[in-house]
């Protein structure tokens, strides 16, 4: 697969990197309501529309769920607000319409970062050795699995942000009994595709890649459009965020501006990416 290598370090320096890490609060208060409001709109359009536009409307509500959980991604680091309380109850509720279990993700997530393509990478760090295995790991992953876990024993609840989800489940299952296809439409249908969406734009940040001492070097940032990034958090500046785990998202493209590392992965966009993985790999695995 081709990759773009930018490896000349300026520009950036440290008082300008120092400046980045600052908090962007009402920035990120603006997205947060934004993506919130977008999605809203969405639902009443796939609720209200034909199967063309509602269909669309699913799909982006799809991306927007993604979105969010980058944002929250942002509050494992203490990045969207500054204030650790803050951030830790907006991170369980954000991670809510995806059925995920905040305090796992923060524990996850923060492991990942000291063991990037490392054993203890708690990232999927294989390869797939077939169309076959690519096309089932994206589309076929189970969004579900791990649910029970948080209703062991009917007690209370073993682990921290389990009963945030259970109070998620509580409040699906109410609306499944009152509004069943509005359900469908508005979250049991963009959730299924949230989840493929999320192991869509995550697999290029490390696939293929080795563990190595400079993350760089074990880490890709994706160039892609505006659009894009406004519904993913800035996420696809992924090499940035691992070298300086403490800037901001919305910080990270004025920090991919400064040129202040160098990118051996610079990939040229997501569907390139997959594309050219896909046309790499053989129809069936070698037996």
């Amino acid at each position: 697969m081709r990759e773009t290598t930018q490896t000349t370090v300026c520009d950036g320096t440290a008082a300008s990197i120092k400046a980045l890490h600052q908090v962007p609060r009402l920035r990120n208060a603006v997205r947060l309501f934004l993506l919130l409001l977008l999605y809203g709109g969405l639902a009443v359009l796939a609720c209200r529309s034909g199967i063309g536009w509602g269909a669309l409307a699913v799909l982006a509500m799809g991306l927007i769920l993604a979105g969010l959980l980058n944002a929250a991604h942002d509050c494992v680091h203490l990045r969207l607000t500054g204030n650790r309380r803050v951030d830790a109850a907006i991170g369980q509720w954000l991670c809510a319409p995806l059925l995920i279990n905040f305090p796992d993700f923060r524990q996850a997530h923060l492991r990942h970062h000291q063991h990037a393509r490392g054993a203890a990478d708690t990232e999927w760090t294989g390869v797939f050795t077939s169309r076959q295995h690519y096309l089932r790991y994206l589309f076929l992953g189970n969004p579900l699995r791990g649910q029970w876990r948080v209703w062991r024993m009917f007690g209370p609840p073993a682990r921290e942000g389990d009963g945030v989800v259970r109070s998620t489940h509580v409040l699906l299952l109410a609306l499944l009994a009152m509004a069943p296809a509005e359900l469908l439409l508005c979250w049991a249908a963009p959730y299924v595709i949230g989840h493929v969406f999320i192991r869509f734009f995550s697999l290029p940040e490390h696939y293929g890649l080795v563990e190595q001492a400079d993350v760089g070097s074990m880490t890709r940032s994706v160039r892609s459009v505006a659009l894009v990034r406004f519904l993913l958090w800035e996420a696809s500046f992924h090499a940035e965020h691992h070298r300086w785990p403490g800037v901001p998202s919305l910080n990270l493209p004025a920090l991919h501006a400064l040129k202040a590392m160098a990118l051996p992965h610079l990939y040229p966009g997501y569907l390139r990416f997959h594309h050219e993985l896909y046309l790499s790999l053989p129809q069936r695995s070698k037996r």
